[in-house]
């Protein structure tokens, strides 16, 4: 086999912003999934499934938790930050798909 019949196999590296948004999903599936009460907190006018694209079925039953509480920004008040033991802020995120 020479040189140039050789294919490339491997997948591209991801970029920092891939990793970004890989670290912070993974952040959302492991707070979830603990005995908490969680609030994620997404952009303004975003759905939950529209924000989180192709992520969404993995995250689907986590989200729909009953200690898992899903707002926009716009929604957020003081008694979120306090009642919540985690408050995971992803509005600074466009869609993740």
């Amino acid at each position: 086999m020479s040189d140039t019949t050789v294919k490339k196999m491997r997948k591209p590296l991801p970029t920092e912003q891939e990793k970004t948004v890989l670290m912070r999903i993974r952040e959302v599936f492991h707070e979830t999934a603990k005995d908490q009460k969680v609030c994620v907190v997404i952009p303004v006018d975003t759905t939950t499934k529209g924000f989180f694209g192709h992520f969404y079925k993995s995250l689907k039953g986590r989200l729909s938790m009953p200690n898992v509480e899903i707002i926009n920004i716009t929604d957020l008040t003081c008694d979120h930050l306090e009642f919540n033991n985690v408050v995971i802020d992803l509005s600074d995120m466009s869609t993740i798909s």
